[in-house]
């Protein structure tokens, strides 16, 4: 199929105030925003193991951020796209 629709432009906007974190967030809505990937599904996950990787097996993130509290990862393949957050406490999104 090829789509000949012009997609929505994708701009962010980052000040001092914004971390890594906010950009792999903002990166990870990319596909979403111009229509490539029309579904978006987020969970909330309590008391997850410390190996846990959250990512597909042979998957490497395309971005990562760390900071004292939080770790996020970017991956991508072909139609789908995935941004895990890990927070200290044992809980992940």
């Amino acid at each position: 199929m090829n789509d000949k629709r012009p997609r929505p432009r994708f701009n962010l906007d980052f000040d001092d105030t914004d971390s890594p974190l906010e950009v792999i967030d903002a990166l990870a809505l990319e596909r979403f925003i111009d229509g490539r990937e029309p579904w978006s599904r987020s969970v909330n996950l309590q008391r997850v193991r410390p190996e846990a990787l959250f990512l597909p097996p042979g998957v490497d993130p395309t971005h990562t951020a760390i900071t004292g509290y939080n770790r996020a990862h970017l991956a991508r393949g072909d139609g789908w796209t995935l941004c895990a957050s890990r927070w200290r406490d044992r809980q992940a999104s």
